[in-house]
């Protein structure tokens, strides 16, 4: 049952190369949460590689465990507002309230546009 290997444990070999594998995978996951816009710029990410190891009495055999943990940035919180009433029929109704844009015209409005004369001569 016992099985002889000729090389010598390292990090790139042990657990037949899944570490390296392994973190390659959280590393890609770190790089685009931190080039995702949706996430806080300024939060730390982590990668961290944990290893077990359990000698048996003999001292011979050791049990061999790895996880690759990574910490990632959450989603950043939006806010927003809802008007909240009760309709004709006495249902509740929600309807999210969005602030218009500085300098934006709401739809329904008909404007008058304002006529400026320009003196070159000023």
């Amino acid at each position: 049952m016992e099985q002889e290997t000729k090389n010598n444990l390292t990090l790139m070999n042990i657990f037949g190369g899944a570490v390296p594998e392994h973190f390659q995978e959280a590393l890609k996951d770190v790089l685009e949460n931190i080039e995702d816009s949706d996430c806080d710029w300024d939060a730390t990410r982590e990668i961290t590689i944990k290893m077990k190891f359990k000698g048996n009495q003999e001292r011979d055999v050791a049990w061999m465990g790895f996880q690759v943990i990574k910490k990632l940035a959450p989603l950043s919180s939006v806010l927003s507002q809802a008007l909240i009433s009760v309709n004709d029929d006495g249902e509740i109704e929600a309807h999210e309230i969005r602030p218009q844009r500085q300098r934006q015209l709401p739809l329904n409005q008909n404007v008058t546009p304002i006529n400026r004369e320009i003196n070159a001569d000023a």
